[in-house]
């Protein structure tokens, strides 16, 4: 009996057993690459990649059909973000920059969203180095914040405690609507007492995020802020 049939079957089977190594592998080592890369292009302390695309052998040459990014204590600008999470739909990046360069270079992508969360003390420095309103003391809870400090009022500095929301304004800033304020102690100059119902614009700006992301809304967390962005259709 000859050996050639025996030998066409283990070829092949080696031949299947090294597709399937490939196929499993190469999502792996293209998500390991793109974290590397991420480090420089979004600064965190830890950056994770979970890579989707078929046909497989499509990321060798940086075609990828969903891109999921998880990082953790982001800075953006003189902003730190908690925890940062992405999905990108359609996604395509510069083959040779990544596998050669260890590069991240974006051509193009089609879709995303994604979810930053603030710190309630990091929120806290944030407003303290805006101009024109001093927060002295800044609690969040779900749907509100608790706040103290002094804010610009009828031409006025005024001391105030109150409750409000931080909202999402013009041009992508942060403004804070006092639903409920009381002026604190006689203020000089203040043009008004007891309670006070107000809008502040542009108490905080986000620098700018990263993936050309814009800003969708603001929530109020336990503890946090949760800032929600998109980009393309999503």
């Amino acid at each position: 009996m000859s050996l050639w049939p025996k030998r066409w079957w283990w070829y092949s089977v080696g031949a299947l057993a090294a597709a399937v190594c490939i196929n499993l592998a190469t999502p792996v080592v293209a998500a390991s690459l793109l974290g590397a890369s991420l480090r420089t292009f979004l600064p965190a302390a830890g950056v994770d990649v979970t890579l989707e695309t078929w046909p497989v052998p499509a990321l060798w040459w940086g075609r990828m059909d969903r891109m999921t990014v998880a990082a953790r204590d982001v800075r953006v600008g003189d902003q730190r973000l908690d925890r940062f999470s992405a999905t990108f739909g359609h996604v395509r990046v510069d083959p040779r920059a990544l596998y050669v360069d260890r590069a991240f270079v974006v051509r193009a992508i089609g879709s995303g969203h994604a979810q930053a969360t603030v710190s309630q003390d990091a929120l806290a420095q944030t407003l303290a180095r805006e101009p024109g309103v001093r927060i002295h003391a800044l609690t969040v809870q779900p749907g509100r914040v608790l706040v103290r400090g002094v804010i610009p009022a009828l031409g006025a500095d005024v001391a105030i405690e109150g409750a409000g929301r931080l909202v999402l304004g013009e041009g992508g800033a942060i403004d804070l609507v006092l639903e409920r304020a009381t002026t604190t102690g006689a203020t000089p100059g203040a043009a008004f007492k007891g309670q006070v119902t107000t809008r502040i614009p542009g108490v905080m700006r986000i620098p700018a995020l990263p993936f050309g992301l814009q800003l969708t809304d603001v929530r109020m967390d336990d503890g946090r802020l949760v800032l929600d962005a998109g980009l393309g259709s999503s």
